[in-house]
């Protein structure tokens, strides 16, 4: 069985700023610049989908064949199998009550592992943990293989709770049981590149395809290791890899088009994104991405038809609400852009990107007021995002604010990476043109 996550965090302060090198005074088409980079961002990172690999059953393999109770064992296993997991459970738990009754051996544990596998492909993740706690009670009369799957399906539960060092932790007690354990390896490289620790990530995928080299799940995944670190060559070859193993792998076709997007190939990245499409018309996250590479070509009508289509599939979609109110903003339909950024935020009050774009449409509409407390709130979130400070600045000089715009600039120097000598030049000299006129106001008083 395979279940999807997307993970990741945007990070888009650097490439947002790299693009104010102004050497004028502000206008509205500067806090307009802001938007113009972020439709790029809105899929660069977290809009790449992993192949993780979900819990592990098939409890009946590990009972020798003249145990009495391993045909009803099957029974559970085959619920299991066709995801009626409720009854897969209730079968599990009956099992054990009656194996309980007279004896405790390694029996025990493997229905207890049954039960809490069943538990967890229910999304019960905590309580899935306390069975397998139970279970490993049972653990010296395991033999390797099923401590290593027990072991897993811990850390899977651990992972699916973003609780990603006792994700690992248990993974690697997994791998020590069953030094070939793919999925494990898959699995730990996944909770690698949640810490952002590529290399480890690598080479758990490497072991795994080692193992395993008709993986194709393990390409993909390698494959956005690569994208991640722009090492955009190697991720096209494993995206390849992937679908010459499963040529309707939708999430390879998906991922490979931000490759190409992000190398500017943008016919290959479309025609990638329609593949991906033809093979899943349902597949909300690439009408997003796809999109989304609409708005940076400035056709934002048709990045509104699939912004459209990606919420309708997936009303609780917080980045394709924002993304579609980048695309009205740049329309000038301000209003629709507001209402747009405060669904986003509605579905995620912590989404940063929702904020600084919902004030930068205020700003646009001239209502700066409410456009330096949007600002302010993407400053609560990320203390360091420059642009924020950025934006404040412009919509201090717009409504006469000299002196708060000033501290803002101070603000933005401070906060701006050390390479970014020519914008950190631009706030320097707006503040000293402030200073000038505020001392030409004073000594016209």
């Amino acid at each position: 069985m395979l279940l999807t996550i997307i993970f990741g965090v945007v990070t888009v302060i650097a490439l947002i700023f790299a693009i104010y090198t102004y050497k004028k005074s502000p206008t509205k088409e500067d806090v307009k610049e802001v938007q113009k980079v972020q439709i790029n961002l809105s899929k660069k990172i977290g809009q790449l989908e992993e192949s993780l690999h979900s819990f592990q059953d098939d409890i009946a393999d590990h009972i020798s064949s003249d145990e009495p109770v391993r045909d009803e064992v099957k029974k559970a296993d085959s619920s299991f199998y066709h995801k009626d997991y409720k009854k897969a459970q209730k079968l599990y738990e009956t099992l054990y009550k009656n194996v309980s009754s007279f004896k405790k051996n390694r029996l025990l544990g493997l229905l207890l592992l049954g039960k809490g596998v069943s538990i967890g492909a229910q999304s019960n993740y905590s309580k899935a943990i306390e069975i397998f706690k139970e279970a490993l009670d049972y653990k010296d009369y395991m033999d390797t293989k099923v401590k290593s799957k027990l072991f897993y399906n811990v850390g899977l539960s651990y992972q699916y709770l973003n609780k990603i060092d006792l994700a690992i932790e248990h993974y690697t007690r997994a791998v020590k049981f069953e030094p070939e354990y793919v999925i494990a390896y898959n699995n730990r490289g996944n909770a690698y590149v949640t810490k952002g620790l590529y290399k480890s990530a690598i080479k758990d995928y490497n072991k795994a395809l080692e193992l395993n080299p008709t993986f194709a799940g393990v390409y993909n995944n390698r494959g956005n290791v690569y994208f991640r670190i722009k090492k955009y060559d190697y991720a096209i070859k494993d995206y390849e890899s992937a679908l010459n193993l499963n040529p309707k792998y939708t999430q390879a076709y998906n991922n490979r088009g931000l490759v190409y997007d992000e190398k500017r190939e943008y016919a290959l990245a479309i025609q990638d994104y329609d593949k991906a499409l033809e093979l899943d018309p349902e597949y909300a996250i690439v009408y997003n991405n796809r999109g989304v590479l609409y708005g940076k070509k400035g056709e934002y009508e048709r990045a509104i038809v699939d912004f459209d289509k990606a919420v309708r599939l997936n009303p609780g979609y917080e980045r394709a609400y924002n993304d579609r109110g980048i695309a009205y903003n740049f329309m000038g339909e301000y209003e629709r852009a507001i209402v747009d950024f405060d669904k986003a935020l509605k579905i995620n009050p912590k989404f940063v990107e929702a904020y600084i774009n919902r004030g930068n449409a205020y700003a646009d509409k001239g209502e700066y007021e409410q456009a330096i407390e949007d600002y302010d709130r993407t400053i609560e979130l990320i203390p360091n995002y420059a642009m924020a400070y950025y934006g404040k600045a412009l919509a201090f000089e717009e409504i006469g604010r000299k002196k708060e715009a000033i501290e803002a600039y101070k603000e933005l120097i401070e906060k701006a990476r050390p390479q970014y000598k020519k914008q950190i030049a631009y706030a320097k000299e707006r503040i000293k043109e402030l200073q000038e006129k505020i001392k030409k106001e004073e000594d016209n008083q």
